[in-house]
């Protein structure tokens, strides 16, 4: 029962998109309108400087943390905790009171990883910097990190649940960036 009483909860928290609060109450204006029509930092940023992004990259990343952290208070498993991040995950991407039009979920992502494993997600950081000296891309160094990343648990002598439901994860946040990738790859064509 209090798994089903925390996953609705971490649903409901994901539902609370910093970037949009911000730009509502603080700037006048409806985040999804302006610049990429993302939620996220980095329009935040692009349309409210430094500081909006800061703001909105800390305030999405602090619901993954504090979600998976009061499921490890509260004693759940590793795979609980996971599925815990999932749902505020989908609550940032696709939030109820926002039609379902959310956020990417990254920086609740990297939120609620390094909250789960530090070392882990220092390993996650590392493939992300390697991958994006290759590309020069912040997008597809996320993701191909993202893509790599239940590789990694598995070398970390994780537990299947755990990993699995990490892969479930790492395919959501994806998902929620296909747009970015369709345009990245199709630009790179483009240039060559």
């Amino acid at each position: 029962m209090k798994e089903i009483i925390l996953l609705i909860g971490a649903y409901i928290i994901g539902n609370m998109l910093t970037g949009h609060v911000l730009a509502k109450f603080f700037y006048q204006k409806e985040i999804y309108h302006e610049g990429s029509g993302n939620a996220g930092a980095r329009n935040a940023g692009r349309l409210f400087g430094k500081s909006a992004f800061v703001i909105t990259f800390f305030g999405d990343a602090g619901k993954g943390a504090i979600t998976l952290l009061l499921a490890r208070w509260l004693g759940f498993t590793l795979e609980w905790q996971l599925f815990i991040l999932l749902a505020v995950i989908i609550g940032h991407i696709f939030p109820v009171v926002l039609h379902f039009h959310g956020g990417k979920g990254m920086s609740t992502y990297i939120g609620g990883m390094l909250a789960f494993h530090p070392i882990l997600f220092s390993v996650f950081t590392g493939v992300f910097l390697i991958i994006y000296l290759v590309f020069k891309s912040v997008t597809l160094a996320g993701m191909a990190a993202l893509f790599i990343l239940p590789v990694i648990m598995i070398l970390f002598s994780f537990e299947w649940p755990a990993i699995i439901v990490s892969s479930i994860i790492s395919a959501l946040v994806i998902f929620a960036h296909r747009r970015n990738i369709t345009e990245k790859i199709f630009i790179e064509r483009k240039i060559s």
